[in-house]
């Protein structure tokens, strides 16, 4: 739909991400008319985002293939196109110049406190927190407070549906929000990324 707009116009169009700054990146109207209604005139609905995350950046520096941004196409894809083995850029950026978008320091949060499932203790009073899991329910957390992400351990369906857990989650007025983290490999990548940055914001 958005190509068919820019068939449209005879200038060169160009927009910023359709949430407020630091927030969960939206991935259906709804979410954009939730986070910015009063503040813009029209939205352009496309149906739900296919990917859930966002692309993948790539930049080269000194003959190496550097990925500034984890995203929808996973590291491995792009080393079996280039037949290269691609480095991940680890350089903290400055928050006021990074290189590419989402290389602050966090990124993707939601208004509620989310944290790691590893950092659950013992102690935590769980009833109001919710779960965000990959194919499992947790057995602490009570199963109504739970969303996963793919009960058939499909980590493309998983990163789908990311950005929508976390919309969800933070509409429940939870205390808080525990996550787990997904295999570190193909798509996983890159929803830990996503996952990382927004705990990041909560952690002390």
């Amino acid at each position: 739909m958005l190509q068919d707009l820019l068939a449209t116009v005879d200038f060169p169009l160009a927009a910023p991400s359709a949430n407020l700054y630091g927030r969960i990146s939206p991935t259906t109207a709804e979410h954009v008319s939730k986070e910015l209604s009063g503040d813009i005139s029209y939205i352009l609905d496309g149906g739900p985002c296919t990917k859930g995350i966002e692309s993948t950046i790539i930049g080269f520096e000194d003959d190496e293939t550097l990925i500034y941004r984890l995203g929808a196409i996973p590291v491995e894809d792009i080393e079996s196109c280039i037949d290269k083995k691609v480095l991940i850029h680890t350089h903290k950026s400055n928050s006021e110049n990074p290189i590419a978008s989402g290389m602050v320091n966090f990124h993707y949060a939601p208004q509620t406190p989310i944290y790691d499932i590893k950092d659950l203790s013992s102690t935590h009073d769980v009833i109001n927190y919710g779960y965000i899991g990959y194919d499992v329910l947790h057995k602490t957390i009570p199963a109504e407070n739970q969303f996963l992400l793919s009960r058939d351990s499909d980590l493309n369906e998983a990163s789908r549906n990311l950005y929508t857990s976390l919309h969800f989650m933070d509409s429940k007025n939870f205390d808080g929000i525990f996550i787990c983290q997904f295999p570190e490999h193909g798509l996983g990548q890159s929803i830990n990324d996503r996952i990382n940055k927004a705990i990041a914001k909560f952690r002390s």
